[in-house]
């Protein structure tokens, strides 16, 4: 991460952390409480042999899910996946595939202090693939997607979410016996449409 991302991001969270009246409301969302959470996740990778450049690898995933409280801190979440990874090697061209899926789990948050709420996160998802890097036909399983951050309330209807993810894929780009994982930084927001009791 630059530093001008760091602090870019740095001025969000403590400008989220003072916006608003108090959290300890906001802490506990209730039993039936509906939120959306639309968040961004981006990994990339570049790779050398010899110290001579053999490539990079870049994916961005955008995920959309709507949590529904069935207690005070346990959230059902389900929503769509969209992935896209590139990759280039020295002397060629770049290749891409993109993803769509569904997923679906469960989210834990966890008792913060002030505006700050830990969470964590477990789902499975499908997905299927286009393009020139993924020339499989098959539906990939992606088992365990797993995630743990923080979220910044920002008054009592909305937080800034900040964590890391990882995910393993069963036949891995449509390609039966491949696999893969991704660990990846994720930034995102959620917006309580509904508050719980």
């Amino acid at each position: 991460m630059t530093p001008r991302r760091s602090a870019a991001i740095l001025v969000v969270l403590v400008a989220a952390s003072t916006l608003g009246p108090a959290a300890a409301r906001a802490a506990a969302f209730g039993r039936g409480t509906l939120e959306f959470t639309p968040s961004l996740g981006f990994s990339h990778a570049s790779l050398s042999f010899g110290g001579t450049d053999a490539g990079s690898t870049t994916t961005l995933d955008v995920l959309g899910l709507v949590g529904y409280g069935v207690t005070d801190r346990v959230e059902l979440t389900g929503g769509l996946l969209l992935d896209h990874r590139a990759v280039s090697a020295p002397g060629s061209s770049s290749e891409s595939a993109t993803a769509i899926g569904a997923t679906a789990g469960l989210q834990l948050n966890l008792a913060g202090r002030g505006r700050v709420i830990p969470f964590f996160r477990g789902a499975v998802g499908v997905a299927t693939h286009s393009g020139d890097l993924s020339p499989g036909t098959q539906t990939t399983l992606i088992a365990p997607i797993v995630a743990a951050g923080i979220r910044l309330m920002v008054g009592a209807s909305a937080s800034v979410n900040v964590g890391v993810g990882y995910r393993h894929e069963s036949t891995a780009l449509g390609v039966s016996d491949l696999s893969g994982n991704t660990l990846e930084a994720e930034v995102g927001v959620s917006i309580i449409a509904r508050h719980g009791r």
